[in-house]
């Protein structure tokens, strides 16, 4: 997975941080849209692209779209002691919400969007260019049109 949807990852991992990470459940959904074998084809996926929230403690759940199974989820986390969201701590230590680790995974992905628009502007504008002076040879060369017979 890349883009928005690591970003979003990246973001609520840097907001949660290490600590508060034992408190989070990462729920898959749709086991009863999905034959077996395909939901734990992409469970296997996810847990690649929740790597790091899972190695901090994070527990993967399945919800299968019944009342037990929400309950199941809801039990997992009820006991558990709360923690400070690192974002919380940094703030209250006097940081601008720029200066967190979250502000800082947002200002590089709004870089590298900015980069990629730039980038693409160019693109765009390079092509422009060479579609507009290829016209001007086309009117004054006008190519030749070849009969059919």
């Amino acid at each position: 997975m890349s883009g928005p949807t690591l970003t979003n990852t990246q973001v609520f991992g840097s907001m949660c941080g290490n600590k508060a990470m034992k408190c989070v459940v990462l729920a898959t959904t749709m086991w009863d849209q999905v034959p077996i074998d395909k939901g734990m084809h992409r469970e296997e996926e996810l847990k690649e692209y929740w790597k790091p929230m899972l190695d901090g403690e994070a527990m993967l759940m399945r919800f299968e779209n019944t009342y037990q199974s929400a309950w199941r989820i809801i039990d997992s986390i009820e006991n558990k002691n709360g923690f400070d969201l690192d974002i919380q701590i940094q703030m209250e230590n006097g940081n601008s919400f720029n200066q967190t680790g979250t502000g800082k995974t947002l200002g590089k992905a709004r870089m590298t969007w900015l980069a990629i628009k730039r980038w693409f502007r160019s693109v765009v504008s390079l092509l422009t260019k060479q579609i507009i002076t290829h016209q001007k040879a086309d009117e004054l060369h006008p190519r030749k049109k070849i009969r059919r017979c």
